[in-house]
């Protein structure tokens, strides 16, 4: 479970296995963003719009629901809860980190970085996960993080690419290598695109992890990326 600490200055992260909690990471050059930006813009949960705290990314009920699943709860190959999960189908991945299902609180959070409302939701959780993976010793092996692109289009009209948020929070805690400049949208499919560079990637000898925003592709890329899964 992951949860804050009101009386300090830092938000705090219980570990996933148990035992003491972990810190949410945010530099002090972010503190800094945080309190200035407050005092013009008072800050406000993305998941239910409550004015909240400047050190604080979410609403405590909101963080409570999002984070109401323990790690264990989710299949680390489909990415499922345990009781939907489907890789009988043979369709899942070498490794998954799941924080929470798209429901509720998480899909008004993912909404918010869609319509460029506020970046906190991602950076919350982009900070818990990070901290699953670097747990994770198949995860914490991989060479890169990678966020997946978006058309120039479309992130002119959302103000920052949602992948790349999570992504960059995810490579701070664990301290893989961030690297965008690796994959670029040529207006092709996304699955198109992610076919190559895959291909590309593996061929070169690197581990690869796809970071999905889209909860509602995340099924058919992994039917479709079927057959390089595992390379």
């Amino acid at each position: 479970m992951v949860y804050y600490k009101s009386n300090t200055k830092s938000n705090t992260a219980q570990c996933p296995t148990g035992g003491e909690p972990m810190p949410i990471s945010i530099s002090t050059g972010r503190k800094m963003q945080m309190f200035l930006l407050d005092l013009l813009y008072p800050n406000r949960c993305p998941c239910c719009n409550c004015s909240i705290s400047w050190r604080k990314y979410l609403c405590e009920a909101c963080r409570q629901e999002v984070t109401a699943e323990p790690a264990d709860a989710f299949c680390p190959f489909c990415g499922k809860l345990l009781r939907d999960c489907f890789c009988g189908t043979g369709l899942s991945y070498d490794r998954a980190a799941i924080l929470t299902e798209y429901t509720g609180a998480a899909r008004a959070g993912v909404l918010s970085m869609k319509s460029a409302a506020s970046l906190h939701f991602g950076r919350f959780c982009g900070n818990v996960l990070g901290q699953r993976i670097a747990e994770d010793a198949v995860l914490s092996g991989y060479d890169l993080v990678v966020p997946v692109p978006m058309q120039p289009r479309k992130q002119r009209k959302r103000c920052c690419n949602p992948a790349a948020v999570f992504a960059r929070e995810i490579a701070a805690v664990t301290r893989i290598p961030y690297r965008q400049d690796i994959l670029h949208d040529n207006g092709t499919g996304k699955t198109t695109f992610l076919r190559r560079y895959v291909q590309y990637l593996v061929a070169q000898g690197h581990s690869v992890c796809i970071l999905e925003n889209d909860f509602g592709a995340v099924n058919v890329d992994a039917m479709l990326l079927q057959d390089l899964i595992g390379e």
